[in-house]
């Protein structure tokens, strides 16, 4: 655990507060079977409003791999005020 699982909770937070449902409602995959590379459902199909390069930035924010996440706050700030975000 590093910095980058408050990344994904800020993704986890910001999925919610858009869909009102929480990116895994049940729980954290690894804790309830869904396996490592379960995603949560497209933030698009509940609110077709939200752009898909925002659903971009909050989905690479709940990447299950670290490796895979923005790798500071800065990057993840940057994702979000772009304006195609």
């Amino acid at each position: 655990m590093d910095h980058r699982t408050d990344l994904w909770s800020l993704g986890a937070v910001l999925y919610e507060m858009l869909s009102k449902r929480r990116p895994y409602p049940r729980g954290v995959p690894e804790t309830v079977g869904e396996g490592r590379t379960a995603l949560p459902p497209s933030l698009t199909v509940e609110r077709p409003d939200v752009t898909p390069a925002l659903e971009a930035v909050i989905m690479k924010a709940l990447e299950r791999s670290p490796a895979d996440r923005y790798t500071s706050a800065d990057e993840f700030a940057r994702a979000l005020l772009e304006p195609s975000a």
